[in-house]
């Protein structure tokens, strides 16, 4: 659903090609596999792009996990890359243990798309 409301969307700054991976991001964050052929935007999308949209869905699924109860527990975010991991603290003022299992269930697909092991290390400001 998100894909055709983003696809189809006048997006002021946003050439035809960045609007198709938009709209494959926001499709691609709940799903592990996609069932989408190119085909359709082969005229606009190779296949380094898909992979890019893949990314960048896995990124908005982690943060739409981290923020699943619209309630603004999560107040900041600290990002430490290594060679071979992504290490994530989310800094909250209450216990996030609900968004952090949320986001431990996507660690496998982490893995694969970004050849790191993702851990969570959260932060509770008293």
């Amino acid at each position: 659903h998100s894909f055709y409301i983003i696809l189809n969307s006048e997006i002021n700054g946003l050439n035809h090609k960045e609007i198709l991976l938009a709209a494959l991001s926001a499709r691609f964050h709940r799903k592990n596999n996609v069932d989408l052929s190119i085909a359709a935007y082969s005229q606009l999308l190779n296949q380094m792009d898909l992979k890019i949209a893949e990314r960048l869905g896995m990124l908005v699924g982690i943060a739409e996990a981290l923020e699943q109860n619209l309630n603004g527990i999560v107040e900041d975010l600290e990002c430490i890359v290594t060679a071979n991991a992504v290490t994530i603290i989310p800094i909250a003022h209450q216990n996030i243990d609900i968004e952090i299992t949320s986001v431990l269930k996507m660690k496998d697909r982490f893995q694969q798309f970004f050849k790191k092991e993702l851990i969570l290390v959260p932060r509770i400001n008293g």
